[in-house]
This record gives structure tokens, C-alpha cells and sequence, in this order.
């Protein structure tokens, strides 16, 4: 029998992760970049409230600035001894950027130490038909999660903590949990990523929602196809974002001149990220290829070389891709001089991306 699930469907995996709250004994631990004020929102509040007074341990962590909710949402939940932290509370300065850009994008579900989630998804009724990327592990790995969890709660109001104390990673069996912190030295999940795509033998596999590569990733991109690598990346073919959408263009072109295989999806919103390498090693979790998650985020990513969930991946990946349309490098090398402008333009601003 197998001790995982994997979702790329929303509504199916909000009613998996409500059905395991409610079985819950000892510990709920939800982290999340957005939580919408809507109906989704609300059923795993009255979940969650229902289980703190049965006497479980709720905590919760979410990102201030993707919060769509106050405290007093949570109004029964906290008088029922649950514990809310809204992350890195927005600063209100004359460096307000510089002061709020940290923001932590993590999106857990830890229930009893013993199930754990984590991929793409988060907490809003708006986001119920995107197209996600999310694993149930029942495992003993979900005891690490939880560790890592309970740490970050502990420095949810820090805006100053030792980083590499928050870093480290951890292995346990099949898989590995590899964690980031806004650092330029520290970037574990990109440094893991750029070394799986330097050990590829055969084929890449990339799906992700916002793709603005740093150098040394699409170097090592380029020369897995000199080294006669399949490299095969599926993107949206619209983002929610657009200007990401605009930075992305410039890369693309010069990646398809380089023989990486692009295509976009095109049936509904693209959310989900994962990678496989050959079938060898996967990885999947919260984190982007762009700057903001490279180099500025709090991202968490599960590693792993088991065959099984290598399979599944793999299998999904090439259904998405029935799903897609082609790159073309003519309309890309013919798209107007103006768009040209703006995407250089933007190129300059990509550390906000």
C-alpha cells in the first residue's frame, strides 16, 4: 500500500487535507502563505477550531502580507487554546520594502507528527481550479516537518535570527527536506536543484509557475543539453502575474536556441512546481524559479529518490503536457519592439519577482 497521494487538484486535496484534520489526536500544524476570507477559509477555521476544543494542539502560521484574514477571525479558535502567528508583520517605515519584502511562502499541513503535506496550494476559495502540485506523505519524515515547523513558529515576529541555524537539512530514509530563509549566501533548495541538473543523465523535467532563471541556472540547463540531456520545462501560458510573465520572454528564446524544450499550459492556471531528474530523484514543494523565491523567500522543498513517487511525477508531467502548446521561437524573435523594451525594462526590477 502505498504512504502517499499526490493532488493537483484543489478541491479534492482541501477535502483530503479537512477529512485528516478531523481525525487529528494530538497536533495540527498549518502554515500557509495566503488565507482567503471565504468559504474555504472558513471551513478549515471551524475544522481547526472544532479539534482545539477537543483538546489538540493548533498551530498555525501565516504570511502577514498573504493574510486575508485578522486575529479575531480566529475569535473561538484562540479562546479554545489554538496559537495564531501572522509572519513578519507588515513594518510600517520609510523603508517599508526593504523592511516587508522577506515573506515567507511555505504552505505545510503536519497532522499527529505522523501525515504531513506539502506542494503549491494555498488556503483560497479563488484558487480552487488551478492546477497545483501537492503530496500526503505518511511517513516518518512527517515527525522532521514538524520540527521545522515549530521552529519557524518560534521566530514568526523575528525579523532578526542567526540563519544558519534555520537551514540545515534534513534526511530521513527516501527523502530529504531542504528549507531556505531569505539569504543571498544561503540558497539550499536552488544549490540542490543546479547539482540534480549537473548529475542528469538522460532527461529534465520542470513545471513551474514563475521562470526567471538566474545565470547559473540556465547555464547548467544549457549544458545538460550538451551533454545530449532532454530538458523539457512546462509553464503557464499565463501567470497570474504579468510581468513576470514579460521578464520570463527574455530568457525564452535564447533557451529554445540552446535546445530546452519549452511549453505552455494552457488548460487553466499552471501553480504547481516539481522536477524530475531521470528516475533517479524528484523534488517538489513551495518554491519558484524566480528571484523572490531563489534569494528572498521563506521556501520549503521536499527531496526525494523514491521510484514510486518518481513514477507518478513523471506520468502527471506528460499528461500536463498533452495539455500544452509549443513555444514558437518565430513569434518570439518577431514579438513587437515595445514589448522588447518593457521586458529589459522590468529585467531591471526582477529582484521584486
Amino acid at each position: 500500500m502505498k504512504n502517499y497521494q499526490l493532488f493537483t487538484d484543489n478541491a479534492i486535496l482541501y477535502q483530503a487535507m479537512l477529512a485528516d484534520i478531523l481525525l487529528a489526536k494530538k497536533s495540527i500544524y498549518l502554515e500557509t502563505y495566503i488565507y482567503g476570507n471565504d468559504e474555504i477559509g472558513r471551513q478549515f477555521r471551524d475544522a481547526l477550531t472544532k479539534k482545539a476544543q477537543e483538546g489538540v494542539d493548533v498551530k498555525i502560521i501565516i504570511d502577514d502580507f498573504g493574510a486575508e484574514v485578522k486575529e479575531d477571525f480566529f475569535h473561538d479558535l484562540i479562546k479554545a487554546g489554538g496559537k495564531i502567528k501572522f509572519f513578519f508583520k507588515i513594518i510600517y517605515s520609510f523603508k517599508i520594502l526593504s523592511k516587508n519584502n522577506n515573506r515567507n511562502h511555505r504552505k505545510l499541513l503536519i497532522i499527529d507528527e505522523n501525515i504531513v503535506y506539502l506542494g503549491s496550494s494555498n488556503i483560497k476559495q479563488k484558487h480552487i481550479a488551478w492546477h497545483e502540485m501537492n503530496i500526503r506523505l505518511q511517513d516518518e519524515v512527517a515527525q522532521y516537518f514538524a520540527s521545522v515547523f515549530l521552529d519557524n513558529f518560534q521566530i514568526a515576529h523575528k525579523h532578526s535570527f542567526l540563519k544558519r541555524f534555520h537551514i540545515a537539512p534534513i534526511r530521513s530514509g527516501l527523502f530529504e527536506i531542504i528549507r531556505d530563509v531569505p539569504s543571498i549566501k544561503f540558497k539550499k533548495i536552488r544549490k540542490r536543484k543546479i547539482e540534480l541538473i549537473k548529475q542528469a543523465k538522460k532527461q529534465i523535467l520542470i513545471e513551474t509557475p514563475y521562470f526567471l532563471p538566474d545565470k547559473n541556472f540556465r547555464k547548467a540547463l544549457k549544458s545538460a543539453v550538451k551533454r545530449n540531456v532532454e530538458v523539457i520545462i512546462i509553464l503557464p501560458k499565463k501567470s497570474d502575474v504579468k510581468m513576470v510573465d514579460l521578464v520570463r520572454n527574455r530568457y525564452l528564446g535564447l533557451l529554445h536556441k540552446n535546445g530546452i524544450q519549452i511549453y505552455f499550459y494552457d488548460a487553466n492556471f499552471l501553480h504547481g512546481k516539481f522536477l524530475v531528474i531521470d528516475d533517479n530523484s524528484f523534488s517538489l514543494g513551495s518554491a519558484n524559479i524566480n528571484y523572490r523565491s531563489l534569494y528572498i523567500a521563506f521556501e520549503i522543498n521536499l527531496f526525494g529518490w523514491d521510484k514510486n513517487i518518481i513514477k507518478d511525477l513523471k506520468n502527471i508531467f506528460f499528461e500536463d503536457l498533452k495539455k500544452c502548446e509549443i513555444f514558437s521561437y518565430t513569434k518570439w524573435e518577431t514579438r513587437p519592439i515595445i514589448q522588447k523594451w518593457v521586458e529589459k525594462l522590468l529585467g531591471k526590477i526582477r529582484s521584486n519577482m
